[in-house]
């Protein structure tokens, strides 16, 4: 190795250089603002009140959740992450669930099927349980590459637990690197459920 070394410095160091860029790279994702959502049928950010108002009072709270924001994406220990703590107000005739803090809500999981007139606007899509995984694939000019899937069910989140498989896309919210918005779509690449990772609001 050290007479490779010695024959071939330059070659080497720039191996090094792309080996250790590439384990610590993540994929850049394409971003779905949360700020610019809209929905006349789903609360994306508002108050409680208005939430209270829309739905009626959450079947479960869960109050002071610790989540754990990583200052970069790859960064092992917790120490170096930001934490919040938010209540969770659930839905669970809806399967929809929101953060809330100080009066303010943001949403954090929604069932599309349960909720089959729901529409939430943003810039390139409309999600609802008509958007096809094909429609979305075509927009993003994505292949199967950039899709997690086709993936078992047993693997998917609350409520996809009894789909026989499911695709996964993931986007930014825009907000941080490490906060994501994941779109879950069913064997029949409808989009069945979404979810958006807890950050401050």
């Amino acid at each position: 190795m050290k007479k490779m070394f010695m024959k071939y410095p330059f070659v080497i160091i720039l191996l090094i250089v792309f080996m250790t860029n590439s384990l610590n790279s993540q994929p850049l994702l394409d971003t779905i603002m949360l700020s610019e959502m809209q929905s006349k049928n789903v609360l994306i950010l508002s108050s409680k009140d208005s939430l209270i108002k829309f739905y009626g009072t959450p079947i479960f709270v869960s109050y002071n959740r610790r989540f754990y924001i990583s200052k970069e994406w790859n960064t092992p220990t917790k120490e170096q992450d930001t934490v919040f703590y938010f209540n969770i107000l659930s839905y669970h005739n809806n399967r929809m669930s929101y953060f809330e803090k100080d009066g303010r809500i943001r949403l954090s999981y929604f069932d599309l099927k349960k909720n089959k007139k729901a529409v939430i606007h943003t810039s390139k899509l409309q999600l609802s349980y008509h958007l096809s995984l094909e429609e979305l694939m075509k927009i993003y000019n994505y292949t199967f590459k950039d899709i997690a899937g086709l993936q078992l069910g047993i693997m998917a989140p609350y409520p996809m637990r009894k789909c026989r498989c499911f695709y996964q896309v993931d986007f930014s919210t825009g907000e941080h690197e490490s906060v994501n918005i994941e779109l879950y779509f069913d064997c029949k690449k409808k989009l069945r459920f979404l979810n958006i990772d807890a950050y401050d609001f």
